[in-house]
């Protein structure tokens, strides 16, 4: 294959099995997921709610032996939302950082890991709903890639370089049509690709 193609290929016999977990978070639907150095950090959905009066707005830190059962490290709760909907490590392991949807909470969260499984909370910008947030670090400053709700949607782009001292500032706005937006966006080599509803993919040169 060439420079800008990728072939896979894959084999195997037999079911799935189960190592463990499962059927650990009673009162949330779960939402997103992700991982680094031993912990799974996994957010949660409210817009229908398991138990009512209990919003999305939570997120699992699991801590991962490997050997068994994820175990419940610690949670967080992010104030005046009901989603938390996606959430990413950064490459480094320095940074969690959220998207929430819905609530005068909704917007993007940035926690250090000082200790791995340990987020400390350190910047937020609110007031707009997000969703499928992707970090990148380019030109050495992390950023995130974020969709705006509708209406309006947007590919928003936010500076986290200054998220240590309580900081977060949007760098572009690119607007989207608003056929639910995007749905998910992979950022590689500069480019970024965005993957929207009824629209197909765009890619956007972000250096």
């Amino acid at each position: 294959p060439g420079h800008d193609s990728l072939s896979l290929h894959a084999t195997g016999t037999g079911a799935f099995v189960v190592a463990g977990g499962g059927n650990n978070v009673s009162e949330r639907y779960t939402s997103d997921l992700g991982m680094a150095d031993g912990y799974g950090y996994s957010g949660t959905w409210g817009s229908q709610q398991r138990v009512p009066g209990t919003p999305g707005n939570a997120v699992k830190v699991w801590q991962l032996t490997g050997g068994g059962a994820p175990v419940l490290a610690d949670s967080i709760l992010v104030a005046s939302t009901s989603t938390v909907s996606d959430l990413q490590v950064s490459d480094d392991s320095k940074w969690l950082v959220t998207t929430t949807e819905f609530g005068s909470g909704a917007g993007i969260h940035a926690y250090e890991l000082l200790t791995p499984g340990h987020p400390t909370f350190r910047a937020e910008l609110k007031g707009v709903s997000l969703h499928t947030g992707t970090l990148a670090t380019i030109g050495g400053k992390l950023y995130a890639f974020t969709a705006k709700d509708p209406a309006n949607c947007a590919l928003r782009i936010y500076d986290l370089s200054a998220a240590a001292t309580g900081t977060i500032s949007q760098a572009s706005s690119t607007p989207i049509p608003d056929h639910y937006c995007i749905h998910d966006t992979f950022v590689r080599d500069g480019y970024a690709f965005v993957f929207a509803w009824d629209e197909g993919l765009y890619l956007f040169d972000v250096g």
